[in-house]
């Protein structure tokens, strides 16, 4: 059998029985697992940064739900309950869950949810965060200095971007060192892959 990536799952489940029933299950077939007991342990012990997904038992409730998002946790959450408490399920989800699992929990219905959830933060990651980050950055640039990028990236010379621009080529250097100081940029190229990300704020 093929495993997935090592993608983490932080199971938050105050049940030892369940709580080991599902780590085992997720950790045969790829998962690193890490358990813990409520959510407060999980708050302050889970790494923000790791990738995977989050797998919380609404029996321990949802008032920590809220504070998983403050805390700058990006990963999807899937909340597990019992058949019957829908309006309980329906509270998380308005709380942020993505997802939720029927108690006892079934083992294919688990690995199917986890594997959509942690690949989908994966391709999150992959994407989103990236070009979020290049926003920001481009937003600090003075209008100027947009200019002198978007036509960088066009592979126009100093003294092409000053004839266009009406200004000078001693001019255009600095404004070009401004755009590659602000975007933490070491090539042209690595300015150029920042296009794609930034298109649509140059339409």
């Amino acid at each position: 059998m093929e495993l997935p990536p090592r993608f983490i799952v932080a199971l938050v489940d105050g049940d030892p029985a369940t709580r080991d029933r599902i780590a085992e299950t997720l950790s045969v077939n790829g998962y690193d697992v890490r358990a813990y007991v409520d959510g407060t342990s999980f708050l302050e012990s889970h790494d923000a940064l790791a990738i995977g997904c989050i797998l919380i038992d609404l029996d321990l409730g949802t008032d920590f739900l809220p504070k998983i998002r403050k805390r700058g946790y990006d990963a999807p959450i899937i909340v597990m309950s019992a058949e019957g408490n829908i309006p309980l399920v329906v509270r998380a989800i308005q709380s942020g869950a993505q997802s939720w699992l029927g108690k006892p929990v079934d083992c294919h219905q688990l690995l199917s949810v986890a594997k959509q959830a942690c690949h989908l933060h994966r391709f999150y990651r992959q994407r989103f965060i990236p070009a979020k980050d290049a926003i920001a950055k481009y937003q600090r640039l003075t209008r100027r200095e947009s200019d002198v990028f978007w036509l960088l990236t066009k592979g126009m010379s100093s003294k092409e971007i000053a004839g266009q621009l009406g200004i000078s080529v001693r001019t255009v250097e600095t404004h070009r060192a401004h755009v590659f100081e602000k975007f933490e940029a070491t090539s042209l190229k690595t300015l150029i892959d920042l296009t794609v990300p930034l298109a649509a704020l140059h339409a």
